[in-house]
């Protein structure tokens, strides 16, 4: 089997469709920029959307920003833990916080967006 065989065979799920995740990341300084996307999805796709969010830092201490996470239909949110990654890697502008957000959300829901 050829690469190009091998990737056109594997059914990719659509934005929209059942069991499709958005994930997205966000600290207290991009806060505002993921809500507009949060705001964006909802009115594209409803609340059979599913959308993980990951706190990069300072997000889950604000109690204003939870009340309004909280009210967001579909969305789970969570604390992205810093420790499993080596000291080296650890600032938000790496980004390889991107590359464990993917390498942990692809076995759980396969093919994952992450915005």
């Amino acid at each position: 089997m050829t690469n190009t065989q091998h990737w056109s065979s594997i059914k990719m799920k659509r934005p929209g469709s059942k069991g499709f995740t958005f994930v997205t990341a966000s600290s207290i300084p991009y806060y505002n920029t993921m809500k507009k996307l949060l705001f964006d999805l909802k009115k594209q796709f409803g609340c059979s959307q599913k959308i993980i969010g990951y706190d990069l830092g300072g997000v889950s201490e604000d109690k204003n920003k939870m009340e309004e996470l909280n009210a967001v239909c579909g969305l789970e949110w969570r604390k992205f833990n810093w420790s499993i990654m080596s000291a080296d890697l650890r600032l938000p502008l790496v980004y390889a916080w991107k590359i464990y957000i993917l390498a942990n959300m692809i076995p759980l829901h396969g093919w994952t967006l992450l915005l």
